[in-house]
């Protein structure tokens, strides 16, 4: 059986790493939708009702 790798955090992360790396999340999950569906799916957002989220993904 192969070992996965070990992971590996920094202690600290600085409000520049967490920028950059939100900011490309972002980016890379706009055109499929992940990270509003990832937001709806655990309710840190909730759309008006009546409205499918994808009315929202794109304004």
């Amino acid at each position: 059986m192969t070992r996965p790798p070990e992971l590996r955090i920094v202690e600290k992360v600085t409000r520049k790493q967490g920028e950059t790396f939100a900011d490309w999340w972002i980016n890379a999950s706009d055109s499929s939708g992940a990270l509003t569906e990832a937001c709806s799916e655990v309710h840190l957002m909730t759309w008006p009702e009546g409205q499918p989220v994808a009315d929202h993904q794109n304004p």
